[in-house]
């Protein structure tokens, strides 16, 4: 791995009301603004929305898929668009940092999540990890 390198784009979708209800149920999250039709309508985000932890765990999958048994040191993310049921999401990642050493190394990963269908930016993140040999 090298800075620079991209990760395999990962499509994540489309996202239904399903997962989005299951992911409450999983994270006990059960804010209405991602279930209740009639609230999340009358709230800001105009309709139901899914959870940003739920969008911040396709960026890790992504790339978890691409280190697979690297440890994650730091990982973190920063919702800046709201995710709706039925938006399919392109996660991409690129390398921008890579400190090789004997026996692994670590490498900083900065991950986006879009809107497939009209390129909007969803979520930014960052991931630090260790890689082993």
């Amino acid at each position: 791995m090298k800075v620079g390198d991209a990760l395999p784009v990962l499509e994540q979708g489309p996202v239904t009301r399903t997962h989005i209800v299951k992911y409450a149920g999983a994270s006990y999250d059960f804010n209405p603004i991602h279930h209740d039709e009639v609230f999340a309508q009358r709230s800001l985000a105009g309709g139901i929305i899914a959870h940003g932890m739920m969008i911040m765990g396709y960026l890790g999958k992504s790339a978890t898929d691409y280190l697979g048994t690297a440890q994650f040191d730091k990982f973190s993310s920063r919702n800046v668009a709201m995710t709706r049921p039925g938006d399919t999401l392109i996660i991409e990642g690129r390398i921008e940092d890579a400190q090789p050493r004997a026996g692994g190394g670590t490498v900083r990963i900065a991950m986006t999540a879009k809107n497939k269908a009209n390129g909007t930016l969803l979520c930014v993140g960052e991931i630090t990890a260790t890689l082993q040999d």
